[in-house]
């Protein structure tokens, strides 16, 4: 009975070192409040322990007290430990919570230096690769520079280089025409060309063709970029040239050179357009250029020279600026035409003399009767001299007169000249051939008015009104009754219908 007794009083001590050796390696892991109950239930088991040793060695003698001695001073023992156990642990957690700040601020620094480094290596692109881990950093430093760089563009409006071919028409601009921009309540709002990290803004060329990206996307339709405007593709973005159709009907055109749209008067080809302000489309019938009348073919656009029918009246339209000579009020064309230009004739001289034309492009009807009359009185007190249309003060007759004073006019009577008048027999009677010419339309005696020419057999005169005539005459130049002497008209005719 003994030794079994001390056999498990043995293997009690065991356990409990065993116990606090455990305890002890499990310590760091182990928190406050779980070793505050851990001791409480150790120190009732010790003192359960202590009672069942009591009770059951008491009555057995001097051997029985001297193993309550023994247990009592392990009890004791293992009381200690758990007294001790707490201190040792709270040394043990400081330890180790010194030991990770270490290990943290070791890791920071190595993590520091890699990061160094991997800057390092991807600014001067060393051949010589560092661990794994620097080099994903560099390339993700890489990535992030790559993305920071916004695409270099060209500055908005830049000219495309060879987006000209040998075929497109040469575009020469009329005077004041190329610097010529308007706004357009159709065009959309105006790019501002400006980007920023995140966004590319502004011309990019792709396969030969130029767009305009703004958000990551290139514009389209009709954009206004830099002071220019642009046809930016309906469907792809690229910027179009030359002539544009719209679904509107009109049309338009954008420079080959730089893909500007075109305003004002422009040459394209052989021939000269005119794209309206504001719009760019391309004109078609009157416009006013400066001080010019100009028409623009209704079909094709492209600007009238010489003589063309317009609106059932005959126009003569300058081959090089392509100015009409008469805007507005002009003669049927069955009759001779008045003209802002003078007449001119090929003969020698005194003979080849005509009075300027006095009107303007946009003369009226009553300015041209005016005209007519007023350089007739510039011609009162000159000789009257048989078959002379000569100048003021030189000489004239009844015809010589008239036509001088329709010359003022700008009126071409084609034969009748001051050549003809002087050198052709059949035209020494001009008076009376001027009366029975159908581009002199008739008109009854009881109708005339002032500008009307007056005609008596073998003389004309220009009726003033109130029936009264300026007349050459002999002896001169001079203001008559109609009735003077009892003569009668026979006929009147109307220059200007």
């Amino acid at each position: 009975m003994g030794r079994r007794d001390d056999d498990l009083v043995g293997q009690r001590q065991r356990r409990r070192a065993a116990d606090v050796r455990g305890r002890t390696v499990i310590a760091g892991s182990v928190s406050a409040k779980g070793m505050r109950i851990m001791r409480a239930q150790r120190i009732m088991r010790t003192q359960n322990d202590h009672q069942n040793q009591t009770g059951r060695w008491a009555h057995r003698g001097p051997k029985g007290r001297s193993a309550v001695r023994a247990a009592v001073a392990s009890a004791i023992t293992v009381c200690a430990l758990s007294m001790l156990l707490p201190s040792a642990l709270a040394d043990t957690a400081q330890g180790n919570a010194a030991q990770n700040d270490t290990t943290q601020t070791d890791t920071t620094q190595t993590e520091t230096a890699q990061t160094e480094t991997a800057q390092t290596d991807t600014a001067q692109t060393q051949s010589s690769s560092p661990s794994q881990s620097q080099s994903t950093q560099s390339q993700s430093a890489q990535s992030q520079s790559t993305q920071s760089q916004p695409t270099q563009t060209p500055a908005a409006g830049t000219e495309s280089s060879g987006s000209s071919s040998a075929s497109t028409p040469e575009l020469e601009y009329g005077k004041g025409s190329e610097s010529t921009e308007h706004t357009n309540s159709d065009q959309p709002n105006t790019p501002t060309g400006r980007g920023s990290e995140s966004t590319t803004v502004g011309w990019q060329q792709d396969g030969g063709q130029w767009y305009y990206i703004e958000n990551g996307v290139p514009l389209k339709g009709q954009q206004r970029i830099a002071g220019g405007v642009y046809y930016l593709d309906n469907r792809t973005g690229a910027r179009r040239t030359g002539w544009i159709r719209l679904a509107n009907g009109r049309t338009m055109y954008f420079n080959p050179r730089n893909g500007k749209k075109v305003f004002g008067e422009a040459k394209i080809g052989a021939s000269w357009y005119y794209f309206e302000s504001g719009s760019g489309y391309r004109h078609s019938g009157w416009q006013k250029i400066g001080n010019r009348y100009c028409y623009f073919d209704k079909r094709t656009g492209a600007r009238l020279s010489g003589t063309h029918m317009i609106d059932g009246y005959r126009r003569w339209f300058n081959p090089k600026n392509g100015a009409t000579d008469k805007y507005g009020w002009q003669n049927k064309p069955q009759y001779f035409q008045v003209s802002s230009r003078s007449v001119t004739f090929n003969r020698p001289a005194p003979w080849n003399y005509a009075s300027p034309s006095r009107l303007s492009v946009t003369a009226s009807r009553h300015d041209a009767i005016e005209a007519m009359i007023s350089r007739a009185y510039d011609y009162m007190g000159t000789p009257y001299v048989w078959d002379y249309a000569l100048a003021p003060g030189v000489g004239v007759d009844c015809a010589g007169l008239v036509m001088q004073s329709l010359y003022a006019t700008g009126m071409n009577m084609a034969e009748y000249n001051p050549y003809n008048h002087w050198y052709d027999p059949w035209h020494s009677h001009d008076a009376n051939n001027l009366s029975g010419d159908k581009r002199f339309p008739r008109v009854p005696l009881s109708q005339r008015q002032r500008g009307d020419l007056i005609f008596y057999p073998g003389h004309v005169a220009i009726y003033l009104g109130n029936d009264m005539v300026i007349e050459a005459d002999v002896p001169r130049v001079s203001v008559n009754s109609i009735f003077k002497g009892g003569r009668v008209p026979w006929a009147v005719s109307r220059p200007f219908s």
